[in-house]
């Protein structure tokens, strides 16, 4: 967190050196000891040359700048986003651009910046009702990273060992990635992210620098509680709307990062055990009536993005179908958060009806999909568009099921879930790629979730599930040491096995953001992480060595 307190200017350059220029224009005129005391040069666009600025450090409003009676918005442009998301707010008003202004008394005021790179110039620009402004350049270079005595112990941040290279040369054409969907919500409520350095800088930065070159966004309908109060209430789990995804999907491609959209069409998570219609769908009455919904919502939320500069790459067309897609019924939501999955899920049930249902057999499945495929090319032409299942690598019925059904959809390629306790390990991955390519030659195959623990150790802010004593769920794995070493070598593995085979195509990390932060659970406020400990990042944030494992394989 970088924090500008407001001091007396003649204490802020003796302690620190000038931290922040600052010119003005106002419909007042500001006092010659004001402007003797800014010692910068004001530059033709009203702002300052940020040449001798240095971080931390205060401002003083007051005398840098005519007095701003009643401070009524910030605006920030930080220069990494080349203005791609600014924000205004009002005081008191904490938004997702970071900035936080209070009022200490009648003349000063505080200002707060988080989660800006390091190593920049931010643009802030402080506004009062009767029109005066104050421009401020201010150079972010601390955000520094405090290590845990428990994380220290556990030895986190040694170097990875027992990686080998890679049998063949890494095809540069293979996306590979990590689910991001959780980061605004983490953002939202105080999170941070630092690379391996150290420093804070935004998730995305560090994600490319360490040789990622995509990220995976989930999207959901309305995720959101309408019986609790006036106002919605998010179901939490990253709260994947379109605008939230929109904000995502801005700063990823701002740092070169290809963006694949996961239609879960839903209002909250869609598996192979829930796949719910959203709400306002369901009074559906007919499978066409399903397929206009379909493609009306998948047109206007691409176009959403398109219209925003963003060139989406790849599309899911529905979240591990393995059973169907829009095949249950939802259930009615409470009056109070319930610290679990939302009523619209505990009380959901099967659609019976097979002329609406989009269940895998005997239902409208491969209608549906079809709907949304062809939405997305509408938009994307050139969008690589996938559809996802999670099954067991050593068993192909279901594969044969669900990819026969689907032999009149123009998709271009094949999604797995891939964890290693449920589907298998790297060599009944290999197997598996050699069937499809003999049944499926036109189509890749592309990893859509791949994770593993890194630590053991509890956190307050996480209920992981990745643990010891289930021996059904999520579990370490004999030849995989629970340890970032461990998640690098079950990464390269499968990564390995993807570069091999000549329909593999692409791997992407699933809650490598989900670090532990109070209010940024699983589902809603009262949930806490379930993914903690299989994060690319270590409970306060810093990058684990495990995220650069890419640079280890070269």
């Amino acid at each position: 967190m970088k924090k500008y307190r407001v001091i007396n200017l003649l204490t802020l350059l003796t302690v620190f050196g000038l931290v922040a220029c600052v010119d003005t224009n106002s419909s007042s005129t500001s006092s010659n000891e004001s402007s003797e005391s800014i010692s910068s040069t004001s530059q033709e666009d009203g702002s300052s040359d940020s040449s001798s600025i240095t971080n931390p450090g205060t401002i003083n409003l007051s005398n840098a700048a005519p007095r701003l009676d009643i401070l009524e918005s910030v605006v920030i442009t930080p220069s990494f986003l080349d203005g791609a998301v600014p924000a205004a707010l009002t005081i008191g008003e904490y938004d997702t651009s970071k900035v936080l202004v209070e009022q200490n008394n009648d003349e000063n005021y505080s200002l707060t910046v988080t989660c800006l790179a390091a190593d920049t110039d931010e643009r802030i620009t402080l506004s009062g009702l009767s029109g005066e402004t104050a421009i401020l350049r201010v150079r972010s270079t601390e955000a520094n990273y405090l290590d845990k005595a428990s994380q220290d112990k556990q030895n986190w941040f040694e170097p990875l060992s027992g990686l080998t290279p890679l049998t063949n040369t890494l095809d540069s054409e293979m996306p590979i990635g990590v689910d991001v969907s959780y980061v605004k919500q983490i953002y939202d409520n105080g999170g941070h992210y630092f690379n391996q350095d150290g420093v804070e800088e935004p998730i995305f930065k560090i994600l490319k620098d360490a040789g990622y070159t995509a990220v995976r966004i989930k999207q959901f309908v309305d995720p959101y509680n309408h019986e609790i109060g006036v106002e919605p209430v998010s179901y939490g789990g990253g709260t994947n709307d379109a605008a939230t995804n929109l904000w995502l999907a801005k700063w990823a491609y701002h740092f070169g990062l290809d963006v694949m959209i996961d239609f879960h069409y839903s209002d909250y998570y869609a598996h192979p055990g829930q796949q719910i219609i959203p709400k306002a769908w369901k009074d559906v009455a007919s499978s066409d009536e399903m397929v206009s919904l379909i493609e009306e919502y998948t047109k206007a939320s691409l176009q959403l993005y398109k219209d925003n500069g963003i060139d989406v790459k790849f599309i899911q067309i529905g979240n591990e179908v393995t059973t169907g897609l829009l095949h249950d019924y939802p259930g009615d939501d409470v009056d109070h958060l319930t610290g679990d999955n939302p009523g619209y899920v505990t009380s959901k049930s099967t659609y019976r009806d097979l002329n609406v249902s989009g269940s895998l057999y005997g239902g409208q499945f491969a209608k549906y999909v079809k709907a949304g495929n062809d939405a997305a090319k509408e938009i994307y032409p050139e969008a690589q568009t996938i559809v996802h299942i999670a099954r067991g690598f050593t068993g192909t019925n279901i594969y044969d099921d669900v990819y026969d059904a689907l032999v009149n959809v123009d998709y271009d390629i094949i999604g797995v879930s891939c964890y290693i306790w449920n589907q298998g390990r790297p060599s009944a991955l290999s197997n598996l790629l050699t069937y499809l390519n003999g049944k499926y030659p036109s189509k890749k195959v592309m990893i859509c979730e791949v994770s593993y623990g890194f630590t053991l150790e509890g956190n307050s802010n996480a209920t992981n599930l990745f643990s010891d004593y289930d021996d059904e769920g999520e579990k370490p794995m004999s030849g995989y040491e629970v340890s970032p070493s461990g998640q690098a070598l079950l990464l390269r593995d499968y990564l390995d096995v993807m570069n091999n085979a000549s329909n593999g195509y692409g791997m992407f990390y699933w809650g490598g953001d989900f670090i532990p932060v109070n209010g940024s659970g699983w589902a809603d406020s009262l949930t806490k992480s379930t993914w903690a400990n299989q994060a690319l990042f270590s409970y306060n944030g810093k990058a684990l060595p495990s995220l650069y494992f890419l640079n280890e394989l070269k």
